[in-house]
């Protein structure tokens, strides 16, 4: 489950289809600013699930807003304790919720990993009795005051 079509039909897998989830619930999700069209568009993927509607979906279906809109684990689950623990993961996030495209995820993805590989090596520094000649022959001569 990859899309937030799939995690909205998997929310709603007890009931027989969204019409009648849709039915079932209609005064909270009427409440929440979900239409049955809506609904029925959001599970079969024509339109994007809204954040406003994943926040009425979480309230009637359970999980989080996130899970729906990103596939985000609940607080506390072990796919949650991982992410966090994967920074990888947190930046697929962070870019998915910041409208990246997952077409260009990937790229994205490769293109920060090889900038942080190339911060993470040590600068080359000189040695430290590496001293380079005076600037002229004066203050060779002259000490300075």
């Amino acid at each position: 489950m990859t899309e937030p079509k799939d995690r909205l039909r998997a929310a709603i897998a007890d009931y027989d289809g969204p019409v009648d989830a849709w039915n079932k619930n209609q005064r909270a999700l009427k409440e929440g600013g979900v239409g049955k069209d809506l609904m029925i568009s959001n599970c079969n993927g024509n339109r994007p699930i809204s954040k406003r509607a994943a926040a009425t979906y979480a309230k009637v279906f359970g999980h989080t807003p996130g899970w729906y809109l990103y596939g985000e684990a609940p607080a506390g689950s072990e796919e949650k304790r991982k992410a966090e623990v994967d920074p990888e993961a947190q930046l697929r996030a962070a870019l998915l919720a910041f409208g990246v495209d997952r077409k260009s995820l990937s790229r994205a993805v490769a293109t920060i990993r090889a900038g942080f590989v190339k911060a993470e090596e040590p600068p080359k520094r000189a040695p430290r009795d590496d001293r380079s000649a005076p600037a002229s022959r004066r203050h060779e001569e002259v000490p300075s005051r």
